[in-house]
């Protein structure tokens, strides 16, 4: 019987060559979308999952209470918690802390950058699980000058993994003894190092106040005995925490590190899980879509197989047997839709993999996830086939035989319900596409306070801030440069932020959260910086190092008739108010601009970038320019430099990403629904062939006649913008909730996405229209 079924499939198939084709491309593009989606979904949802016994591992992050209602939500934790942790509290088992940092590897030419480098302690190695190719996690962390590398750094500077004993230098003073060697850290992971340094070694590279209970600076890791009382647990490490001198305000929670990738600590934030849902809503209408073009299509064409189901019933087949029959082709078109889309994701996922940054492939082994694929071809064929089954089996022999049934009459409702439905998604994601595009623009040409244009940064280190003015000044005698200043933080990512901070008047039942960074005088200049009122600092001015810069935001909050001349107490220390800046973004541009203050640095104390701005680009002569006037001051560092605008788009990568892949499916969606109306407009067409030679020899027009083939389905399309476009602004309203700025909700957008589908169905089905209304009457009519 199999054989019987699948001999009936390939004449059935092979006689409809044409809408075959349509229906295997159409199931072929939405599975293909369904296993990247889902393989990447998987990737995403196995994060640290890795890990032994990871459901009892947890991050620890604090959720920080100020005026007016506004809570901080931050994995930044005191440096002492997790050696506190590990001595006060029985139900943790083990507690580690952990940061990241950078340094320069080696010197002179064969120096290099490593983003890589951590700062952690031995209790790392009893939470997280890393595999020694040489050494060992009890004692590789214990000498203060020791270093752990990565299977490729050790490659990387020595050329192979026999380094046990070998010195790193990093940053040109620090002398690092190599005392093991790991595997490289899987990529679906929270924790990423290239390197491990002992913690305490932070000390020399910049950071301070590692056991300073008020420093909110690093990351706290804890594995529990038991998961069964959190809540308690958290209660327990509040009430020990608050002893230690910590704020009332900020409470401690525990976070399960199997869902630190996919969900936002804040209630309003945007997690990956938001993501994930978004591409896989996307696959999914896809598939519908292909999904849909099948049912079409072979209801459409039922009359065509009426005397095979009449004939058939006539010697004795039932109703039960012909519905099996139709499912099993079904199934079959589905099943080798799925070969085909294998084949088809072998190819697209090294574009995928560039445009998410991941590393996705095709694991056969992988039994778990081909299940889900397998259930998904199951499910498509199964809801593919349901209708067509019931309908072509439904046919009465006698009616048949009599040619009482009427060609394509049947099903003809289901078809345009089906063309409407394939429309509004059609549509929807088009509208919400644009409005991507039309958000991403309008981030990358937001006026931010501040001017980005012909900036480059180059990283600093405390070591060369002996030779910083001889620098500075060999840098300004460049022709095309017109700024050079030392700030602490990259403008636009300042992420510091105290509490330390009152005036007169400040009520003191309240806790207030400000932002901070240090400068030299140059930084609004350079990033043409706009003064509200008062003055930025000068050299001029040798008490400017007593003085403070706000921006209006904090003054505001100050709430004072006269900011200008007030005392702010920070840090111990008095500083008055000379100037106010006009507000500019500082942080993520979706996120609502905060109080800051900017207290000045001339000699570029605790700068961490030097800025320079030119008059112009940056041509090759400037830039060689300033490579050799580095090369003369700090041989010993390799010169780097980013462009201060590239660096703020990236700051958009995950939008552009969601953008791109959103655009990309898209496409893909656009192109099923033309496929399919394509085809099913050949086949109305033929259908309709003669009762429209009729219409012409009555006198009808060409363009008459096209327009009867083309109203049915811009009406369909017409239909399914209506639909559609309530559900995209309801879609979209939902996606920027959480954004403070974002672009508006144009008309237009709403409109063009309707007029566009409105376009494309009628170019799809013109051609078909075309050929039909020339038909001459006599060569439709010879056989009749």
């Amino acid at each position: 019987m199999l054989i019987s079924w699948i001999k009936q499939f390939i004449r059935v198939s092979v006689k409809g060559k044409f809408y075959t084709i349509v229906n295997t491309l159409g199931l072929s593009i939405g599975l293909m979308c369904t296993i990247i989606i889902l393989l990447w979904a998987d990737f995403q949802k196995g994060f640290d999952k890795f890990q032994p016994e990871y459901k009892k591992i947890f991050q620890v992050y604090e959720i920080q209470s100020y005026a007016g209602g506004y809570k901080l939500y931050t994995y930044s934790t005191p440096g002492p918690l997790a050696p506190f942790l590990n001595s006060k509290i029985p139900q943790i088992n083990s507690s580690t802390r952990y940061t990241h940092g950078s340094a320069v590897i080696g010197m002179g030419d064969n120096a290099f950058r490593e983003n890589g480098v951590a700062f952690t302690d031995s209790m790392f190695f009893k939470i997280f699980k890393v595999d020694f190719i040489a050494g060992s996690g009890k004692e590789c962390l214990k000498d203060l000058n020791s270093i752990v590398l990565t299977e490729t750094t050790a490659k990387k500077i020595f050329g192979s993994t026999d380094a046990i004993g070998r010195s790193v230098r990093l940053d040109g003073k620090s002398e690092l003894k190599v005392t093991a060697i790991v595997k490289d850290y899987p990529k679906n992971s929270n924790i990423s190092f290239n390197c491990l340094i002992p913690f305490e070694k932070i000390l020399d590279f910049g950071f301070r106040s590692i056991d300073h209970w008020g420093n909110n600076s690093f990351s706290t890791y804890v594995k529990l005995n038991s998961t069964s009382e959190i809540d308690t647990l958290e209660k327990r490490i509040q009430t020990e925490v608050v002893k230690m001198g910590t704020s009332e305000s900020t409470t401690f929670h525990l976070y399960p590190i199997e869902k630190v990738r996919l969900y936002d600590i804040d209630p309003n934030g945007f997690g990956m899980i938001t993501f994930i849902s978004i591409l896989l809503s996307v696959a999914g209408f896809v598939l519908i879509l292909a999904s849909i073009n099948f049912i079409n299509l072979i209801t459409a064409r039922a009359a065509n197989r009426a005397k095979e189901v009449g004939v058939r019933k006539v010697i004795g087949s039932s109703r039960a047997q012909l519905i099996t029959q139709y499912f099993m082709e079904s199934f079959l078109s589905t099943i080798l839709a799925l070969f085909i889309a294998i084949l088809l994701v072998d190819l697209a996922l090294p574009t995928f993999n560039l445009t998410l940054k991941t590393e996705l492939h095709l694991n056969f082994s992988n039994y778990f996830f081909w299940s889900k694929i397998v259930l998904v071809t199951i499910i498509v064929g199964f809801v593919s086939g349901i209708y067509p089954a019931f309908v072509l089996s439904s046919f009465h022999p006698a009616n048949v035989l009599k040619g009482i049934l009427r060609t394509g009459a049947k099903g003809a409702g289901f078809r345009k319900a089906m063309v409407i439905i394939q429309y509004t998604i059609t549509i929807f994601l088009v509208i919400v596409s644009f409005f991507m595009f039309k958000q991403i623009s309008f981030i990358s040409n937001a006026d931010t306070g501040m001017s980005r244009k012909n900036v480059i940064s180059i990283p600093f280190r405390r070591d060369m801030q002996a030779n910083y003015k001889s620098f500075k000044n060999e840098i300004k005698k460049i022709p095309n440069i017109k700024y050079v200043t030392s700030v602490e933080h990259i403008p636009f990512q300042i992420y510091s932020s105290t509490s330390d901070f009152y005036w007169s008047g400040r009520d003191t039942t309240q806790s207030y959260l400000f932002s901070f960074t240090g400068a030299d005088e140059y930084l609004t200049d350079a990033m043409e910086i706009k003064m509200v009122e008062g003055r930025f600092y000068s050299s001029e001015f040798a008490t400017d190092t007593s003085c403070i810069v706000i921006n209006e935001t904090a003054a505001k909050i100050m709430d004072k008739k006269q900011t200008l001349g007030e005392v702010i107490d920070l840090w111990n220390m008095k500083l008055k108010v000379i100037g106010v800046m006009k507000d500019f973004h500082f942080e993520h541009f979706s996120g609502k601009i905060q109080p800051l203050f900017i207290y000045y640095t001339p000699n570029a104390e605790r700068a961490n970038n030097i800025l320079i701005k030119a008059n112009g680009e940056f041509d090759l002569q400037t830039m060689n320019q300033i490579k050799r006037a580095y090369a003369d001051f700090y041989p010993e560092y390799p010169f780097e430099s980013t462009v201060l605008e590239d660096d703020y788009h990236r700051m958009f990568a995950e939008d552009r990403q969601i953008k791109t892949i959103l655009s990309q499916f898209t496409l893909f969606a656009i192109l099923i629904s033309c496929i399919g109306l394509l085809s099913l407009a050949a086949y109305i067409a033929e259908q309709q062939r003669k009762s429209l030679v009729l219409r012409k020899i009555h006198g009808a027009s060409m363009f008459r006649i096209l327009l009867i083939l083309l109203g049915n389905f811009t009406k369909w399309v017409l239909i399914s913008g209506i639909i559609a476009i309530p559900l995209a602004y309801l879609t979209i309203t939902s996606m920027f909730k959480n954004y403070a700025y974002h672009t508006d909700l144009s008309w237009w957008i709403f409109v063009g996405a309707l007029v566009s589908a409105l376009f494309l169905a009628s170019i799809t089905v013109l051609y078909q229209a075309v050929k039909t209304a020339r038909i001459k009457p006599v060569d439709a009519l010879r056989c009749e």
